[in-house]
């Protein structure tokens, strides 16, 4: 339990990138939106942002969740 508490960071971060891979593939990023669309034809610049912004939240909030999780887990188990 020690050594994966020492490597903590590098579980949450494989877990991370593959709740993120199964995310991204599950719900990518909605092109075909009207409104976004009418955003890419005036400002994209904007909607490159957006969408830059929604892949950066949906792969940091899997590693935040692995990250509490995985402490989480491994504080219980050293309590008992």
């Amino acid at each position: 339990m020690e050594r994966l508490l020492e490597f903590r960071w590098e579980a949450s971060l494989g877990g991370s990138l593959l709740v993120g891979m199964v995310a991204l593939f599950m719900s990518p990023f909605p092109r075909e939106n009207w409104l976004l669309l009418l955003i890419l034809s005036n400002k994209p610049l904007v909607f490159y942002a957006l969408a830059a912004c929604y892949h950066v939240l949906l792969f940091s909030t899997s590693f935040f969740f692995c990250s509490g999780a995985l402490f989480a887990s491994l504080y219980l188990s050293a309590e008992s």
